[in-house]
């Protein structure tokens, strides 16, 4: 695996983050995978952290100044792969619908390319937007929902599908733990606020 994990941590009431975030370094000093996880001051709530992905994105891609994989710090790395390292796209995501629609929030590869600052600063916008016109959208939402839509026709995108299993219960990571009792209460209205709104989340 050539290409660099990034991810951050920020704890709220209790360690559950970064206790995630040690076990996530641990992989990745064992799989000998190059990363930059770092610990960022909590904004206070759940939703207000994860609104801080697309600028941390962007800070690590200018530090590091190379094509870069986002894994969020509670994802289960359970082996190293190689599916982003040679790709041309601007972007890539592994999706369980086979298009945009069933796009993971992990992992998400960025090419450090042209393009890279049309989709994150596009993307910061979106999640500031949305939180402003209370739209309960999280990072994820507006990427999916919001930016991806409306730049889609001036980048390039990779969808790993055929064996999009792996990437979301499977041989290369776990996603979708919701254990911790914030990140499942506001997952659950999201789900219910665009359910009412007519959007797949």
């Amino acid at each position: 695996m050539k290409t660099m994990i990034i991810s951050f941590y920020a704890d709220l009431n209790n360690t559950y983050y970064s206790d995630k975030a040690k076990i996530l370094i641990e992989k990745c000093k064992n799989f000998n995978i190059n990363y930059d996880i770092t610990e960022l001051k909590s904004k206070g709530s759940y939703m207000l952290n994860c609104l801080l992905k697309p600028e941390f994105i962007k800070t690590m891609m200018n530090k590091h100044n190379k094509s870069l994989i986002w894994i969020d710090c509670d994802t289960d790395l359970r082996t190293p792969f190689d599916h982003f390292d040679d790709i041309e796209e601007d972007i890539g995501f592994a999706t369980h619908t086979g298009d945009i629609q069933g796009i993971k929030a992990s992992p998400i590869y960025f090419k450090n390319g042209k393009n890279f600052n049309l989709i994150i600063d596009n993307w910061i916008n979106d999640c500031k937007e949305g939180l402003l016109k209370n739209k309960y959208e999280l990072d994820h939402d507006a990427l999916k929902l919001v930016t991806i839509p409306k730049i889609k026709n001036n980048i390039s995108i990779f969808l790993l599908k055929n064996n999009f299993i792996d990437f979301c219960n499977g041989k290369y990571i776990q996603n979708g733990n919701s254990s911790f009792k914030e990140k499942s209460l506001i997952h659950n209205q999201l789900r219910n606020i665009n359910k009412k709104l007519g959007r797949k989340i």
